[in-house]
């Protein structure tokens, strides 16, 4: 049974330590002179302090006999471990509902030229690797690797610290939430290929597993791979293909696109059907392979469906997650009051202009225990229970960052030439260079999961890198 108070009690020793490592934050960024850095931690400082007093004031109205906001029911006792079965388990409720902010939205359309460029501080050149380019093929690319670096509750497009549940961030940690581009720059920490190069926003829905006991565990991603291509036409129908303009927000997967008709633009191919899709696959993490029967094989589509991966989801297999990003877009704002209206997966009146294909895929490894359930956890509401099929809450976030001359070089060597590479390749003789060489093969040191309840017992974060 969890106790009410003790919850509490480590709840405000947790947010007074966040509110400790704010200010040491806010004190080192204020005498290397980057006072917007000293600005947003000390604000972070202000606001872990008042959760904090909020919890202290709980845990004092308690001791004093006063009424303290109610607690929800007890988690019952779980019954004997069952057997292993592929069907699906009930959901267990949290011990303590999530904080949720109220979402804030723009008070309008953001133009791309409200979108100014912000000077950095660093010469971009010092980031990059010399690599020769690839042979010409029929369609330009380049994909780049992004490590997990946190768990967080933050949503930065809605600019909640506390959205109510938990995503993937990628390439960068401490992500502001307050919807300006020049804090997305200001802030970069990106440890990812291009290292500084880079600050985009990519985030993903949290993959949470329940084990027979009835414990959630957040699953933490091997590898993600981020893809940028464009169409090899692209040159010969410049009037309609537009580069992807700096600062763009771009909301992908079903959350945000609930319809099957809103798809429609994304492939004519079975197996890309929805903005959203999951497989199951075996054998090494760098080169897993189809598991027979299983959705995405045998010419079988993928799923959104987590509950179609039960009956293949083995310990020890991978669970993959592809997110295509809609293409078709107004070609005027890079912003939307609903962070959605100015993309589609289909072309519409308003939705005349084609961007880039961009597409993220993250894999991950199921623990080592038979598996009850599979969800994101956007998939529950605050009781516990699902708002609906798991997996129809997928969904990802990109914020586009780069260096306006390295976006430039993408648009005008890689897709206009039509050249094919990986690993940050910029096919002008030169590539994206890591942050950390030896980055990946720490993180692959990581277990493959973490229980849910220590993620959420950390604050808006959890700190992957700490586990490398």
């Amino acid at each position: 049974m969890t106790d009410p108070l003790a919850t509490r009690a480590a709840k405000a020793r947790t947010e007074v330590t966040t509110a400790l490592n704010a200010s040491r934050r806010a004190e080192t960024a204020l005498k290397a002179g980057r006072t917007d850095k000293a600005l947003a931690e000390t604000a972070d400082t202000r606001r872990a302090l008042a959760r904090a007093q909020t919890a202290v004031d709980y845990l004092v109205r308690s001791g004093d006999g006063g009424d303290p906001s109610p607690s929800p029911s007890p988690t019952p006792a779980p019954s004997p471990t069952p057997p292993p079965s592929p069907s699906p388990a009930p959901i267990q409720p949290p011990a303590t509902p999530l904080p949720v902010d109220p979402p804030t939205v723009p008070s309008g359309w953001v133009k791309t030229t409200d979108i100014a460029p912000v000077e950095r501080d660093f010469d971009f050149r010092d980031w990059l690797d010399r690599r020769p380019p690839n042979a010409v093929t029929e369609r330009g690319a380049m994909r780049i690797s992004q490590p997990h670096v946190a768990l967080t509750t933050r949503d930065p497009v809605f600019r909640m610290e506390h959205s109510g549940h938990v995503h993937n961030a990628f390439n960068r940690s401490n992500i502001p939430f307050d919807g300006s581009y020049e804090s997305l720059i200001r802030s970069n920490n990106a440890v990812g290929e291009g290292g500084p190069i880079n600050a985009s926003i990519y985030m993903s829905s949290g993959l949470i597993v329940q084990d027979m006991d009835g414990r959630w565990h957040c699953l933490i991603s091997r590898y993600s791979i981020f893809y940028y291509k464009d169409d090899p036409r692209r040159v010969e129908r410049r009037e309609m293909h537009r580069d992807f303009p700096r600062g763009l927000v771009s909301l992908g997967g079903i959350r945000h696109y609930r319809e099957p008709e809103q798809w429609s633009g994304i492939s004519s191919s079975p197996i890309h059907n929805s903005p959203a899709r999951y497989m199951i696959l075996q054998g090494s993490e760098g080169s897993p392979q189809d598991v027979p029967g299983s959705p995405g094989t045998g010419g079988n589509p993928p799923t959104w469906r987590l509950d179609d991966l039960l009956p293949f989801a083995r310990p020890g297999r991978h669970i993959q997650l592809n997110i295509d990003y809609p293409q078709w877009w107004d070609g005027e704002h890079v912003d939307s009051p609903d962070h959605v209206s100015h993309l589609s997966y289909r072309r519409t009146e308003r939705h005349r202009y084609f961007l880039p294909e961009r597409s993220h895929h993250e894999l991950a490894t199921l623990p080592d225990f038979p598996i009850k359930r599979i969800a994101c956890h956007a998939d529950l509401a605050a009781d516990g229970t699902l708002r609906g099929e798991p997996g129809r809450e997928t969904h990802g976030y990109w914020r586009e960052g780069f260096v306006d001359a390295v976006r430039e070089t993408i648009h005008r060597a890689v897709f206009d030439t039509g050249r094919d590479g990986s690993n940050g390749n910029l096919q002008d003789g030169t590539a994206l260079r890591w942050i950390d060489g030896r980055l990946n093969e720490r993180l692959r040191a990581r277990p493959v999961s973490v229980p849910l309840d220590e993620v959420l017992a950390g604050g808006s974060e959890f700190d992957l890198l700490s586990l490398a």
